[in-house]
């Protein structure tokens, strides 16, 4: 769509080292940005322009948060996150001499022996990596040639150590407890780990070119000998990114106009292939893109679609997918009340107590969000999808301190970078209407994968009692384990009060003999001792009434027995 000459160039810059103190220098640079912003009360294109600096400055794995924020255009004001979008293809590069050491270390050949034709400047760069264009020495193909950033691997070691520093500190605080900052923290590490390792990449290439093959959609080949854990060379596809989409959309969109019509490329086509496409890789396969941010789309002639960047594939537990595939039919439908259920199913932590409040709360966010939604005149940038749903819900959640489930972050994410992608294809898409035709579509291919595990059904319910006799065992360790040291402390006592009350009880039962038997006249010979002098003070009582006494007190005594093991047994938390 662009000339090379008409795209702004990319800024070549020296790789550096992370520095021996990191957390400072990351500390450092965050006051300087609320300097610059003026805490917050700058104009929203200054701060964007701040924060840009500033994700760009850290690199690696802040770079992808900049990101994740612009493309929140319903929390942030569009000079904002407009200025934030540049992070998806404005990264800076670094120079080809590293490139080459980078190459011929891992390829333990010369780059010449390897490929005929070598760009020197690259075609994109992003957080992690920056892609070069050349042709293969042996059969004279395109491709391109994915090469890590030097240190990358360097930076994430020590960014995740101090992202777990901070996280540890947080824990001590209860209001950060229902963040389950251990899981978001396992969740995060796993995803960059996969990402910052294109041997993973190399792998997801080959599977998802024929997995994704069914659905029309093309994956570039992968070129698996000529790939390692710092490079990986793939079929160089030619075509238009849908960050080049939108922002030609924004800057020329007559220019947009023609380039369409000359590829045959009809977008609101695309915009509906591309969502429906995406509900099937995770609602029927749950193999799915876990990073579909603009810059990873790639729009071919004749309305096709091409998927790069397979550093992140994801999948769901089959429960929790089961719980989002139903919740997705019942919003489909507009039953809102059971898309809350599957909702609330899918929470690691509901309080029972506010149960019935939170299922309506998710209900006024969910349909608050869907009305949203359903607007075809609004402004581009204000325009929201079914997805962003999930995050009003999750906001109701929060209210009530319910933990997110971290599980679930890679088809969170998807559905997150899929959004501005849809939405300027398609600006008036009805999505209601989109996923029922979606699911008229897949209900007869669902239903075999139904039949398919009926089959299964049996040996599935003897694994599952085996599982659940197992976890009770577990669960039964475990909630003994929580019992809290002041608990043992106020049982202790309690205990003390117990013998107490026994020799009370004693007491009772010498007064009643001394009272009504004989067998006590010697002590009066014997002048008694202080117990039986303590016995004489008692009011003479029938029989009738001592009796009554003594059975009040023996279940008086059992009753708090059974209290004290009551206080011993750990209170559950939600």
């Amino acid at each position: 769509m662009f000339e090379p000459a008409e795209r702004p160039p990319l800024e070549i810059k020296a790789p550096t080292k992370p520095p021996s103190f990191r957390f400072f220098q990351i500390m450092s640079l965050f006051f300087k940005t609320l300097w610059r912003t003026r805490f917050g009360k700058a104009d929203d294109y200054t701060k964007g322009v701040a924060w840009r600096f500033f994700f760009e400055s850290m690199g690696g794995l802040w770079v992808k948060v900049g990101q994740l924020m612009a493309m929140r255009t319903d929390l942030f004001e569009k000079d904002f996150t407009r200025e934030l979008a540049k992070l998806h293809y404005r990264v800076h590069c670094f120079p080809y001499s590293y490139v080459e050491q980078i190459l011929e270390e891992n390829l333990k050949k010369q780059v010449n022996s390897v490929f005929s034709e070598f760009e020197p400047i690259p075609i994109a760069a992003a957080s992690l990596a920056q892609v070069h264009k050349a042709r293969l020495a042996h059969n004279g193909k395109l491709v391109a040639v994915k090469v890590q950033r030097p240190y990358a691997q360097e930076f994430l070691k020590k960014d995740m150590k101090i992202i777990r520093g901070m996280f540890n500190f947080f824990k001590k605080f209860e209001a950060f407890e229902a963040v389950l900052l251990d899981e978001m923290f396992w969740e995060l590490e796993s995803m960059l780990t996969e990402e910052i390792d294109f041997r993973y990449e190399a792998i997801n290439l080959k599977e998802a070119k024929k997995r994704f093959k069914k659905y029309g959609i093309y994956v570039p080949k992968v070129y698996k000998k000529l790939s390692s854990e710092k490079v990986v060379v793939m079929e160089f596809i030619e075509g238009v990114t849908m960050s080049e989409f939108i922002a030609a959309r924004r800057e020329d969109p007559t220019r947009l106009k023609i380039w369409l019509k000359d590829n045959k490329i009809k977008p609101k086509k695309v915009g509906g292939f591309l969502l429906r496409n995406t509900w099937r890789q995770v609602v029927e396969d749950n193999y799915f893109h876990g990073d579909l941010q603009p810059g990873n789309i790639m729009l071919l002639a004749k309305s096709r679609i091409a998927l790069i960047d397979l550093g992140s594939v994801g999948s769901t537990d089959e429960e929790v997918l089961s719980f989002y595939r139903q919740q997705l039919i019942a919003i489909g439908k507009k039953n809102y009340l059971k898309a809350a259920d599957f909702s609330i199913l899918t929470s690691p932590n509901i309080p029972s107590e506010y149960q019935g409040d939170i299922r309506q709360s998710i209900v006024r966010g969910l349909r608050g969000a869907l009305m949203k939604a359903s607007l075809t005149d609004v402004d581009i940038e204000q325009k929201t999808t079914v997805h962003n749903a999930s995050n009003d819900m999750a906001k109701e959640l929060a209210k009530y301190k319910v933990s997110p489930n971290w599980s679930m972050l890679k088809l969170i994410r998807t559905f997150l970078t899929i959004d501005p992608s849809v939405v300027n294809l398609h600006p008036k898409m009805d999505l209601q209407k989109e996923w029922m035709r979606y699911y008229k579509e897949a209900r007869w291919r669902l239903f075999k994968q139904r039949l398919a595990s009926i089959v299964e059904l049996p040996s599935n319910m003897v694994d599952s009692i085996s599982l659940f006799m197992k976890m009770q065992r577990r669960g039964a360790i475990d909630f003994k384990a929580k019992v809290s040291k002041g608990i043992l402390i106020a049982t202790y006592f309690l205990g003390l009060l117990k013998w107490a009350f026994a020799a009370v009880i004693f007491f009772f039962i010498w007064t009643y003999l001394y009272q009504h038997h004989d067998v006590i006249d010697h002590l009066h010979a014997n002048g008694g001792n202080w117990f039986t002098r303590l016995a004489e003070r008692v009011p003479f009582t029938s029989r009738l009434y001592w009796i009554g006494i003594l059975i009040a007190s023996l279940l008086f005594v059992r009753h708090y027995h059974g209290f004290i093991r009551q206080v011993r047994q750990p209170v559950k938390r939600f």
